[in-house]
Parts: C-alpha cells; sequence; structure tokens
C-alpha cells in the first residue's frame, strides 16, 4: 500500500509541475523578451485622441504666389509650385487660395472634408 501511496503522490506532483509551466509568464517570448501576452493596450496615436487630421495645401501655378485662407483664417503663403501643411480639426473646412496681398480669388473657394487620421492635399492651378 506504500508503494500505491507514493506512486499517486509522484503523479499528482508531475500534473502540478506541468500545469505551473504551461501558466508560467516566463514562456516563450521574442527577442525583447516579450512573451506576446501584453495586457496594456498600445497608446493611441494624437490624432485619435485629438480628432485631427493633416491638411497639405499646395501651389500647382506657375507663376502666383497664393495665402491660403482656412476657415477664414490665412494660414500662410505659398510660392509657385510649393506646400505648407498644418493640423486641422477632423470634418469640413472652409478653404480658399487668394492672390498674395489680394482679396482676388486663385481658385474657386472649396468646402473640403478632412478625415481623423487622415493626411489630405488641396490645391490651387490659377495664374495671374
Amino acid at each position: 500500500m506504500k508503494a500505491i501511496g507514493k506512486r499517486v503522490s509522484v503523479g499528482v506532483l508531475v500534473a502540478f509541475f506541468s500545469a505551473a509551466t504551461l501558466l508560467s509568464p516566463t514562456g516563450c517570448s521574442d527577442d525583447n523578451g516579450d512573451s506576446g501576452k501584453s495586457t496594456v493596450a498600445p497608446d493611441p496615436k494624437p490624432c485619435e485622441v485629438n480628432g485631427t487630421a493633416n491638411a497639405v495645401f499646395k501651389n500647382e501655378s506657375q507663376h502666383s504666389t497664393y495665402d491660403v485662407i482656412l476657415d477664414d483664417v490665412t494660414i500662410g503663403s505659398i510660392s509657385p509650385k510649393q506646400s505648407i501643411s498644418t493640423i486641422v480639426s477632423a470634418g469640413r473646412h472652409r478653404v480658399e487660395f487668394r492672390f498674395s496681398n489680394s482679396t482676388t480669388r486663385a481658385c474657386t473657394t472649396a468646402n473640403t472634408d478632412f478625415p481623423q487620421c487622415t493626411s489630405k492635399t488641396v490645391w490651387c492651378t490659377g495664374d495671374k
């Protein structure tokens, strides 16, 4: 009877250590020591947190410099074949290109959507 009791004890210990090894957090890992079982969610992108997009404004004209007006605010001037970019809130914005230092529009005013976490280019090709 003592022999049977010892076999049962050894079997219970083997089962215990097998289960402990399977549940051990020090199993497989990559070169950085990451076991691949991270419970921490990745940090969200700034555009996700802030609800923003990247707006690029490009001057496709050959000779004219433009002022770029976004939602009635001048954000900068761009020379021919140049561009500028800025971060905007995601959504619809009024975009206008005017010949620099004037109120004359170089292109038709546009209401343009800038989807969150994207980069969108708006351009104008008008020359005086």
